[in-house]
């Protein structure tokens, strides 16, 4: 199974019918805690999330994407599994193909998390204050399975580089999920505080005027994950160029 994944562009305003969309109000099981950032504390900015259809692995599951739009650490800026810290890695970064320590996964969203829920457990959550745009998102048979460009759920990773698909991790494969374009920008709503990103350090009081968000620089990003132990486990890749 393999669809392309794409903004509708409606105007609608968002109801509880909704399970595929950027940006409103997350729906997250209702004992779900908001994901904060293990860096700064604050609520992490919701992006998008995706029910998966029919036909995928993980139909009948939801994946959300958050980040954390408050703070900025350039060294950190994605999950990416270094050496700096898990000291147990044989290599600097993690290397393609190779499996993963147990509880890495969990430990490197400092500043980002990706839960994966029932679908049919998933509520409107009012708690949140929404800072981006909604737009509901929508399926269509993919023309050309192998484009690189396309957001997408199932098939094979289109990669814009090179294959870094993971190995395993908690004694089973990571398996290929879905997909998301580089390149797009998160439209805010009027009054989100601009993203941390915006503001020069040396100088605070003159921040660069932005009316969106990017979601990890705007990288294509490759989410594959499996559900070893009766858990979910989500592993995003990032390419660029």
């Amino acid at each position: 199974m393999e669809l392309s994944l794409r903004c509708l562009g409606s105007e609608e305003p968002q109801t509880p019918g909704h399970t595929s969309f950027l940006g409103g109000k997350p729906k997250l099981p209702a004992d779900e805690p908001l994901p904060t950032c293990r860096r700064c504390g604050s609520v992490q900015t919701f992006f998008f999330q995706v029910a998966f259809p029919s036909g995928h692995d993980w139909a009948g599951q939801t994946l959300a994407v958050f980040q954390c739009t408050g703070c900025f650490d350039p060294e950190n800026s994605t999950p990416i599994i270094s050496r700096k810290l898990f000291p147990q890695l044989s290599t600097d970064y993690q290397e393609p193909g190779a499996d993963i320590p147990e509880g890495v996964l969990e430990a490197v969203q400092l500043a980002c998390r990706f839960p994966v829920f029932p679908t049919d457990q998933g509520v409107v959550r009012d708690d949140y204050v929404v800072k981006v745009a909604f737009v509901p998102l929508g399926f269509d048979r993919l023309a050309d399975g192998k484009a690189t460009a396309k957001s997408k759920v199932g098939g094979e990773p289109g990669w814009i580089w090179t294959d870094m698909a993971p190995g395993w991790y908690l004694g089973r494969p990571l398996t290929f999920l879905m997909q998301w374009q580089r390149g797009h920008l998160f439209k805010t709503v009027p009054g989100a505080p601009l993203p941390a990103i915006a503001v020069d350090p040396d100088f605070p009081n003159n921040p660069v005027e932005l009316d969106y968000y990017e979601l990890f620089h705007s990288y294509q990003l490759y989410f594959f994950g499996n559900d070893a132990g009766g858990s979910h486990h989500v592993m995003m890749v990032t390419q660029w160029t």
